[in-house]
């Protein structure tokens, strides 16, 4: 008699157990089912994006680089708004007309979709050399018509100042959703049409300025100037002088949006 009701006992305990094991596999089902739905309304993408990605976005002359001389987010002019979204747009081609509505297409989806823009001539298109200040339209804006026609006003060539030599992520920190990555940065300037000298900064400020220079690179005549190895052989001696840039992004419809952004 005694073995029998242990016999019961064991097997209510075994019901039990197993009747639990199903609730429990359910339950999780269900969770999974509401997690999923809950993604697929916010949105929510797990891509992974890697340094390649982001240096396409804080370094190319289609991205971020306007915010190389700025301190926040907010310090970005709709000049330099503008001018981003008709790169985007344009790329390696001009078009010497187009409308209003096709810059909207690229800005819904881009890294600045939520940086307002105001539509209006654009100046001094290609960061065009002037001299007494004067201020040359590149793209005509037609706001009767929304469109944008293209005025031949480019600037010369030769000069070139404030671009970046040399990028270093330093970091990238992420949940799925939100990244922050920070970079460091040196600066290289050039002038002159044939062999001269390429300049290398440590900071923006000094680029623009042509003021405390690190080091001269002599330009050869395929305007090469050696300046990454240069840099990359004496990197561990400057790193800690260079300012640390730091970008948050948020992944919104399949698409990295700037948040944050800020220099120390």
């Amino acid at each position: 008699m005694r073995r029998h009701i242990i016999i019961i006992i064991f097997s209510i305990i075994l019901f039990i157990l197993g009747g639990y094991a199903m609730y429990t596999e359910i339950l999780n089902n269900k969770n999974e089912e509401k997690i999923k739905e809950f993604n697929d309304s916010k949105n929510i993408n797990i891509k992974e994006y890697s340094k390649e990605d982001f240096d396409k976005i804080v370094c190319s002359w289609l991205g971020l680089s306007s915010l190389l001389n700025k301190k926040s987010l907010n310090d970005m002019t709709n000049q330099e708004r503008l001018r981003m979204i008709i790169d985007m747009y344009n790329g390696e081609d001009k078009y010497d007309i187009f409308n209003q509505s096709e810059l909207e297409k690229i800005h819904k989806n881009s890294v600045i979709k939520n940086l307002d823009i105001n539509y209006e001539d654009l100046y001094n298109y290609y960061g065009t050399f002037l001299w007494d200040d004067v201020k040359l339209v590149g793209f005509e804006y037609d706001k009767d018509n929304k469109t944008f026609k293209y005025t031949g006003a480019l600037g010369h060539g030769g000069i070139s100042y404030g671009n970046i030599a040399y990028s270093d992520m330093i970091s990238m920190d992420t949940d799925g959703v939100n990244y922050t990555v920070k970079y460091k940065y040196i600066f290289i300037n050039t002038s002159g049409d044939g062999p001269s000298e390429a300049t290398l900064y440590l900071n923006i400020k000094d680029a623009l300025t042509y003021s405390n220079e690190w080091v001269k690179l002599e330009v050869g005549e395929d305007n090469s100037t050696h300046s990454e190895e240069y840099i990359k052989e004496h990197y561990n001696e400057i790193k800690d002088k260079l300012q640390v840039y730091t970008y948050k992004f948020k992944v919104e419809n399949d698409n990295l949006v700037i948040t944050d952004f800020s220099v120390e």
